[in-house]
């Protein structure tokens, strides 16, 4: 970006350069995961056909969220959770079924949903599980207190 402003110039009215440097400006807000730090995370996604909405808890307790349509990921700090909301997560997802992913025909449901709960490890490799089902439509344990626990979360505002 310093390069961009030196060669754009002070004298230099050229939509080009102000174009350049307003994209570069908008750019630099916090995205997630920050460079190599803050992990594990947990994660929620939502989909719907293209859209998608997620909420991350890293490590240091902040929250991140992203939402869109046919978008790139480009997540922004919401707020700070409670030390105790980090240490729940953690709980249950310690307590997700080890398999990856797990079919909800084998938890003996009907359906799955398009929610998803992930957790990348302090390695950066991640483990992804699908949000099963209950015939009325609302997610089955462990995957309901995770739900749950996310929607305590601070919100995007």
């Amino acid at each position: 970006m310093k390069v961009l402003a030196q060669n754009c110039g002070r004298r230099s009215r050229s939509w080009v350069c102000l174009l350049s440097l307003s994209l570069l400006a908008v750019g630099c807000g916090a995205t997630y995961p920050p460079t190599g730090k803050a992990l594990p995370a947990y994660r929620l996604t939502n989909q719907s056909a293209f859209c998608s909405s997620s909420q991350v808890v890293d490590s240091e307790r902040n929250v991140w969220f992203d939402s869109g349509c046919e978008s790139p990921v480009d997540f922004h700090l919401v707020g700070t959770a409670e030390p105790a909301s980090l240490q729940s997560l953690q709980a249950v997802f310690a307590n997700l079924p080890a398999t990856e992913p797990v079919p909800c025909a084998q938890a003996d449901v009907n359906e799955a949903s398009n929610a998803e709960l992930s957790l990348t490890g302090a390695d950066g490799g991640t483990v992804t599980w699908r949000v099963c089902l209950d015939d009325t439509g609302a997610p089955i344990e462990p995957f309901a207190t995770a739900v749950a626990l996310f929607g305590d979360l601070p919100k995007d505002t």
